[in-house]
This record gives structure tokens, sequence and C-alpha cells, in this order.
């Protein structure tokens, strides 16, 4: 399990050197894959205090990861989402037109 969780965050560093070569790393991508990464962990740990019989401490370190590290990162991929729609479409109150004597006038 240790394994695993070690390979995987060599994986999201190489995704992150990989957007960085792009030029497409930025800070909030950079925060949900350390998001990511704990929530990951705190689950593999979950599921092993579960094994070893501690469901009481398992369930409670379940619900934080939960409420603590993936409803974070659910929300700001809504934040991005929403950005990335609000910049790449031509909304009607955006209203930015431009003609040939630089004049703006609504859609």
């Amino acid at each position: 399990m240790i394994c695993g969780m070690v390979a995987f965050g060599f994986f999201l560093i190489w995704i992150s050197w990989w957007l960085n070569d792009k030029g497409k790393l930025d800070t909030s991508k950079i925060l949900i894959f350390i998001l990511v990464y704990i929530g990951a962990v705190m689950a593999g740990f979950s599921y092993y205090l579960a094994y070893i019989e501690r469901e009481e401490i398992a369930e409670s370190l379940s619900k934080a990861a939960l409420v603590e590290l993936v409803a974070p990162a659910v929300v700001m991929l809504i934040k991005s989402l929403v950005e990335n729609l609000s910049m790449n479409n031509s909304w009607p109150d955006k209203g930015i037109c431009k003609t040939e004597d630089d004049e703006t006038r609504p859609i």
C-alpha cells in the first residue's frame, strides 16, 4: 500500500512536469494535485485501519477526508469550469463587439 501511494505521488509529479513543459501549469492545478494526493493517502490509511479492525477511527478519517479534501477540490474544479466558460464564450451581457471605427456596441 505504501508503494502504491509513493507511485501515485510520482505519477502526479510527472503530470505536473508534463503540464509545466506545455505551459499549462498554474497554482490551482498544483493545489488540486496536493489535495488529491493527501485524500488518496487518507483513504488508504482508512482502509488499513478498517483492515486492522479499527472501524470507528477509519470511519471518522474517511469523513474528514471527504469534507476537508474532496469537497474543496470539487469546488475549485467547478470554479475553474465557470471561469473558462466565462472567458471563452460570448455572453449577451459582455457587449464587446468592435467595429472599424472603434465603437463598442452591445450584441
